[in-house]
């Protein structure tokens, strides 16, 4: 189990860009196959923001199927997908009811977890993660 950041993920701490609404498309494209448990950090949220969206696409993380992801955050790694079979041509959405404008009170990331199966070993994995969040201030 490992976890990798997207192209999103900086050691700069999380910021509100402006209030409305703010959309991060982020790219993990690693070099190694991913195995079940291994997290990916997608983007960063900052407190007081309002995760309203996520779509999350991945190619090459398995030889046969696409694996099944959730995504969510470091409390709770099924926040917003609680378990979606994703590949280059399915689309996984926010499909829990709890995580819609779910606010957050701390600074924290969004999280993709690989829950399984593993990866193709000589595939380079992508993930592309479209997250919304909403500012009020």
């Amino acid at each position: 189990m490992g976890t990798f950041k997207s192209n999103k993920i900086t050691n700069v701490p999380a910021r509100q860009i402006h209030a409305g609404a703010n959309v991060e498309v982020a790219l993990y494209s690693g070099s190694a196959s991913l195995s079940a448990g291994d997290i990916v950090q997608v983007t960063n949220i900052a407190n007081g923001g309002r995760v309203v969206d996520v779509q999350i696409i991945a190619n090459n993380l398995s030889a046969s199927i696409g694996p099944t992801v959730s995504v969510g955050d470091g409390n709770d790694s099924g926040r917003f997908v609680a378990t979606a079979t994703v590949n280059a041509t399915v689309v996984g959405r926010m499909n829990l009811v709890g995580g819609a404008n779910y606010e957050y009170t701390a600074d924290d990331t969004v999280d993709v977890l690989i829950a399984g199966p593993g990866g193709d070993p000589t595939a380079q994995p992508n993930i592309v993660a479209i997250i919304t969040t909403v500012y009020d201030n």
